[in-house]
């Protein structure tokens, strides 16, 4: 699911699918949007390896929120 109108949006491949680009496609589709909307796009996740695929798909890491028991949040955006 993804809505970019709203300002939220939650993106997730199908294992089948991962390695075969299906994440790039559908984050160019949501940087254009931030793109011609004017905002920026911003992404939260609770998984340095997840991060680490963020940052190799363009975003960068901005910051890291400690959240105890919880494990770390990391946001990246554009």
């Amino acid at each position: 699911m993804v809505s970019l109108s709203s300002g939220e949006g939650l993106v997730c491949v199908r294992e089948k699918y991962q390695r075969q680009g299906y994440m790039r496609k559908v984050l160019n589709i949501a940087f254009a949007e931030g793109d011609r909307l004017g905002v920026p796009m911003i992404l939260e996740t609770d998984a340095k390896n997840k991060c680490d695929k963020y940052v190799h798909l363009g975003m960068e890491l901005a910051g890291t929120r400690d959240l105890g028991m919880f494990g770390k949040l990391r946001n990246c955006p554009t």
